[in-house]
């Protein structure tokens, strides 16, 4: 592109969203333990009706990358005390994951996740990286999240997964057509819950937005290196 040869200065905003989307996910984890959607639907037909639940402490989370998201997620969800596990390219530690790994090492780390929180841009090496091999390498019963990219995930194989029980709940913010069809059998799965691309909306998000673009102008005015430079 021209501009790359112009010295254009280009900066993103990476960071902003983190904090609504981290709240979603904790939302989400704690609606899949607690089975808010069974509890919901029971109310609609006003039955009395108990449920074993689970708790959070001691859980595997298995984190796939460990950026702004990842981190602000795994900050939030230390209080409630699960083993927090972040994989990313070459396994460098990264704060607050308790464990790191590699991406290349997914599958030994499917194995004994309890929640898997998929947080990957979208790559020729994320795409459908989630396809019948990746949920058929999972625990029975796992949680999982999408909140990456739509295309990560190969839909027709997580529908398998969730109809066999191999998953019980899903979280899924992305989708591989957006929007969603309406004819899409996600929509109304009992073990899914679905926002429309909207897990990054939050009423502070204009506000750092903001803070960012007049923080880089000043760097800029000044010389200085723009902060999430490209």
């Amino acid at each position: 592109e021209q501009w790359l040869h112009d010295k254009v200065m280009i900066a993103n905003a990476k960071g902003v969203y983190s904090a609504p989307i981290a709240e979603m996910i904790v939302m989400s984890i704690l609606m899949s333990l607690k089975q808010a959607k069974a509890f919901i639907a029971q109310q609609e037909r006003s039955e009395w009706k108990k449920h074993d639940l689970r708790e959070m402490g001691f859980l595997k989370i298995l984190f796939l990358g460990t950026g702004n998201i990842a981190q602000e997620s795994a900050n939030r969800l230390k209080a409630f005390g699960p083993l927090q596990i972040g994989l990313n390219t070459d396994g460098r530690m990264v704060s607050p994951f308790n464990v790191n790994g590699t991406l290349n090492e997914v599958y030994d780390y499917l194995r004994s996740a309890d929640i898997v929180v998929n947080t990957l841009p979208l790559t020729q090496d994320t795409r459908h990286l989630m396809d019948a091999a990746f949920f058929d390498a999972m625990k029975p019963g796992c949680t999982f999240i999408n909140i990456g990219r739509g295309k990560s995930v190969d839909e027709a194989a997580l529908l398998k997964a969730l109809d066999s029980d191999q998953l019980a709940f899903a979280y899924l913010d992305v989708f591989e057509e957006e929007p969603l069809p309406v004819d899409s059998p996600l929509w109304k799965h009992p073990k899914v819950f679905i926002t429309p691309h909207n897990s990054g909306s939050g009423h502070m998000s204009a506000e750092r937005n903001y803070t960012l673009l007049l923080n880089n102008l000043q760097h800029y005015l000044r010389h200085e290196p723009l902060e999430n430079a490209l």
